[in-house]
């Protein structure tokens, strides 16, 4: 279940979940989608090419914010008394993308080009500070460790994967005894009490959209979090090939749903919501979790990639972690606090995941 690794010559081992799960945030039709959203205050933006390590031309975007909605949230669950950042900030990956691009570059010569070019891009706008995003154990983050050290780091999260086998029901089996006997039980009353699996794929899905986007707000506020998505957001996300609404249903309402991406052979899990009352009596989370895993082995992926939070559950069924990690440059703007309140950061988001 865990990730096979590519050997580069030039570079090091890359592994074979954060080249296929990360594919889909280096399309330029990805950073098209990122630029309509409105979750984050994009005031400019550029864009930067490499070669992967599967020989494809891939992208990075670099943001120039004015606020963000994500970066908010984390600051809320690190417990958090003042803003951490002070903008304008560059972020190189957007803060919605599970993996960073750059975890597949080919060679350390394109990372440090990246990089070095998206800290002129910075110092240009006159940021506050350029934030690389979303960045996991490999080469990348070890090439910039070692020749590009950041001003300061922090782990703000972690993103939940597993590798598909042959069947849902292989998947079952690599589950706990208890795991297995509760997904199989809470899947089989779902469906006694009448919960059906819906796909609405691209433009189908958005006149269902805001009754999806009311459930991601239960979830946030649920957590004590804003708002992540708004509707023009999740528009723009049908423009992305290969988007679905994946929705648990019971009596013409939608009791769970995501937005998935399915890409080469991965499906990226983006964004999810529950009605929460529903939880107990018609179990739509746990049913709407095993029709998505069974879609995407009948589509041909070899990965699931179900994005951050809600890590007890993701553990339960079966995902593991992959630690995502945020190296912070300063620029000639940038304050004299910024590293301690990332630090303190660091220290708070550890506690908060718990691992």
């Amino acid at each position: 279940m865990f990730d096979q690794c590519i050997e580069s010559d030039s570079f090091g081992v890359v592994s074979d979940a954060a080249i296929a799960c990360g594919a889909l945030f280096g399309t330029r039709q990805w950073h098209e989608f990122m630029i309509r959203t409105t979750a984050d205050d994009i005031l400019d933006h550029c864009l930067f090419s490499f070669e992967n390590t599967v020989g494809e031309t891939s992208f990075v975007p670099l943001y120039l914010l004015s606020g963000s909605v994500y970066w908010r949230m984390g600051e809320v669950a690190a417990n958090m008394t003042e803003n951490v950042l002070r903008y304008p900030v560059a972020v190189l990956s957007s803060l919605y993308s599970f993996s960073n691009p750059l975890n597949s570059c080919s060679s350390s010569e394109g990372v440090l080009q990246v990089l070095d070019r998206a800290l002129d891009a910075a110092e240009g706008w006159s940021a506050e500070a350029l934030l690389v995003t979303n960045l996991e154990f490999g080469p990348a983050l070890s090439v910039l460790r070692d020749k590009r050290p950041p001003d300061s780091e922090i782990r703000l999260d972690a993103t939940c994967r597993a590798r598909l086998p042959k069947s849902l029901d292989d998947y079952i089996g690599t589950l706990s005894k208890s795991g297995r006997s509760d997904m199989r039980r809470r899947h089989r009353r779902a469906s006694e009490a009448g919960v059906k699996f819906v796909q609405r794929w691209g433009s189908d899905a958005i006149d269902y959209l805001p009754q999806f986007l009311a459930l991601t707000e239960q979830v946030a506020s649920n957590h004590d979090n804003p708002p992540v998505y708004d509707l023009a957001t999740l528009e723009a996300a049908t423009t992305v090939p290969g988007m679905v609404l994946l929705t648990a249903e019971a009596d013409g309402r939608i009791l769970a749903g995501s937005i998935t991406f399915i890409h080469q052979d991965s499906c990226v899990v983006w964004s999810a919501g529950v009605h929460y009352p529903a939880l107990n009596t018609h179990h739509p989370y746990v049913f709407l979790f095993a029709e998505t895993v069974e879609l995407a082995i009948a589509l041909g992926c070899r990965w699931v990639d179900y994005g951050r939070r809600t890590y007890e559950f993701k553990r339960r069924h079966g995902l593991y972690f992959t630690d995502l990690h945020t190296f912070v440059y300063h620029t000639s703007k940038t304050d004299a606090g910024l590293g301690s309140r990332m630090r303190q950061m660091d220290e708070s988001m550890s506690a908060y995941m718990g691992f």
